[in-house]
């Protein structure tokens, strides 16, 4: 555990841009979550005061770290380590079930693969906290199906608040879930165990319940469970997603993954050569797998769109690649500190050359526009905020400000008519006192007071726009 440790530790303090090596962390995604989760503190409740559509868990989690790190990302890191712990420390587990070799110096060489691949970006995904969950619970499967045993019931309950967890943070991972349960169904019923059917469903759905009803209640009782219901299922099912065929949607799913894998090619060798362990189960293992990559890859791709980090999840089913790599590896070797040692130090090395984050590095402040933008826009005390046409771009987070307006931020949903209307509305009354842009625009009662490139990243320089109301 020491071991896994330690490299997470290292390996994300140079991907991550979590991480106290980075000054900011630019992802949008991230600072939406983040500005929704500190508003709690201010009473503000996600769906009914500030619009984001992904899970209240996610929320929950970003409001507790913000207690550590008001106006950074590090209390998010030290949660990026404890879920980066588990993943290699549950890999290691599965791995341990095929092969009695001291695997553990390959461990930095898995964390480097993982989390400098082009699907990790820059930290702080749901995918990435689900990353461990999924693991664990391939581990179990495993575990169970070599001995050929029976799932405990404390693991089915754990099993069930991993899948309440997901599915209150991103529900689209939750099909993982659904192609494991259809394994233990399967085996139970080609043994004529319909009873247990019913109680490993009891156990699962137990769990699941220890999740939901804390959040249930807290929007009962602060009056948002309509706001919920609303922006959490009908605006993801129904507004996010592409409407097309089903041809068509099983094409995008297709090319998604292909191109999930030109980039992320550590990531299919590794699976690949995964293949031939997850061959030593039977063909109830080979089916159960399939059923669970399969419902993955299509719930994750299945609103039509190929966002990178999507597809990180995938990485799951990836650590078996390593044992083939035993035998290429001299037994002599396992035990030896410089093994570890020269292990780590490649690890490194991959991780520096390889990650796009690194390249920030040493980046400094100043050149931010986030931190320009703050820093012009606390000369006026209580200012007001509103980012127009992108989403959140990290001000709340480095200013340490809370959103006035329900729409802090553009959510990219075309078809959101009351986002658009509301947006427009406040622009139009002046009810904000500055406005960011991710492109130029003319903005009625605003005028542009600073413009500023974002570092290279991806090989990006995304222009920031500030504009001012007039009169101020």
């Amino acid at each position: 555990m020491f071991w896994c440790f330690g490299t997470a530790c290292v390996v994300l303090g140079l991907c991550s841009t979590c991480s106290p090596l980075y000054p900011i962390h630019i992802w949008d995604d991230s600072n939406c979550f983040f500005t929704v989760g500190k508003s709690l503190w201010t009473g503000k409740l996600p769906y009914r005061d500030l619009y984001e559509q992904k899970g209240a868990l996610l929320y929950l989690l970003h409001s507790f770290a913000a207690l550590i790190s008001y106006r950074s990302f590090f209390g998010i890191f030290l949660v990026e380590v404890v879920a980066t712990t588990a993943f290699l420390w549950y890999s290691v587990r599965t791995i341990q079930l095929f092969s009695r070799r001291n695997i553990l110096p390959l461990v930095p060489f898995l964390a480097a693969c993982v989390y400098s691949s082009f699907n990790f970006v820059l930290g702080d995904s749901v995918e990435e906290f689900a990353l461990p969950m999924l693991t664990y619970v391939i581990f179990v499967t495993m575990k169970h199906t070599k001995e050929q045993s029976m799932y405990r019931p404390k693991e089915l309950v754990v099993i069930g608040m991993m899948a309440g967890a997901i599915f209150w943070s991103k529900f689209s991972i939750v099909g993982f879930f659904v192609g494991w349960a259809i394994g233990p169904v399967v085996q139970y019923a080609r043994q004529r165990k319909l009873q247990d059917i019913f109680k490993s469903l009891f156990w699962v759905l137990e769990g699941l319940t220890i999740v939901t009803i804390p959040i249930l209640v807290l929007y009962l009782v602060m009056g948002g469970i309509s706001d919920l219901l609303k922006v959490y299922f009908y605006t993801n099912l129904v507004l996010y997603p592409q409407h097309v065929t089903l041809i068509e949607r099983m094409g995008t799913l297709v090319r998604l993954l292909a191109t999930t894998y030109w980039y992320n090619y550590a990531m299919a060798i590794l699976q690949i050569l995964s293949l031939f362990v997850w061959g030593k189960l039977g063909k109830l293992f080979w089916g159960q797998f399939a059923c669970m990559y399969i419902f993955t890859a299509a719930t994750i791709f299945w609103g039509g769109f190929g966002y990178a980090y999507y597809s990180f999840v995938l990485w799951t089913f990836a650590p078996l690649g390593l044992i083939p790599l035993f035998s290429i590896i001299p037994r002599h070797l396992d035990a030896r500190a410089s093994w570890y040692s020269l292990c780590l130090g490649l690890s490194l090395l991959i991780t520096g050359f390889v990650s796009d984050s690194t390249r920030l590095i040493g980046v400094p402040v100043q050149q931010y526009p986030q931190y320009t933008f703050s820093t012009y826009i606390k000369q006026k005390p209580n200012a007001t905020v509103m980012c127009y046409g992108c989403l959140d771009q990290g001000i709340f987070t480095v200013g340490g400000l809370v959103p006035s307006t329900k729409y802090f931020c553009t959510i990219h949903m075309d078809a959101d008519v009351e986002q658009k209307t509301t947006q427009l509305d406040a622009l139009e009354k002046g009810l904000v006192d500055f406005v960011i842009t991710a492109k130029a625009m003319d903005i009625p009662g605003y005028h542009l007071v600073l413009k500023q490139e974002e570092p290279l990243w991806r090989k990006r320089h995304p222009t920031l726009f500030l504009y001012e109301r007039d009169g101020i």
